[in-house]
């Protein structure tokens, strides 16, 4: 499982980008790569995560609830997904309303559609260059 991370806007917005086929274990790894950046940070942290070009996850719903309490630091603000997949759709759904009601995720299309729903809900956040035409991971 690549996985690419990196500031998105310095120590506000981090834009993270998962491709390939990603197993239980990978998971795992997740937190201890976000926490260098988590730490030097200033909260809340939102983070953008790219699914885009993942072609295979877990569908194990107790798994994902595990990751995702191991992202459950105070200084994580929204969780963006973005991915077309109808199963990944389903299962954060499923796991942000029923495992993990406190997490803050919601999922999107397009980059564009997540960062514009961002800037609507902090506007603390300096404007995002990336609304004005360019693509995130193209």
């Amino acid at each position: 499982m690549p996985i690419q991370i990196d500031w998105l806007q310095e120590n506000r917005v981090l834009y993270e980008r998962i491709s390939g086929v990603v197993m239980a274990d990978d998971l795992k790894v997740i937190p201890s790569a976000l926490a260098p950046f988590l730490g030097n940070g200033s909260a809340p942290i939102h983070l953008l995560v790219d699914m885009r070009d993942v072609e295979e996850y877990p569908r194990n719903v107790r798994q994902l609830k595990d990751a995702m309490d191991n992202m459950n630091r105070s200084e994580i603000g929204w969780t963006l997904l973005i991915t077309s997949d109808k199963v990944v759709r389903f299962l954060s759904s499923v796991t942000t309303q029923i495992l993990v009601p406190h997490a803050r995720m919601k999922v999107f299309d397009t980059p564009d559609d997540a960062l514009r729903f961002l800037s609507e809900q902090d506007t603390t956040l300096a404007p995002f260059p990336q609304l004005a035409g360019h693509t995130l991971g193209t």
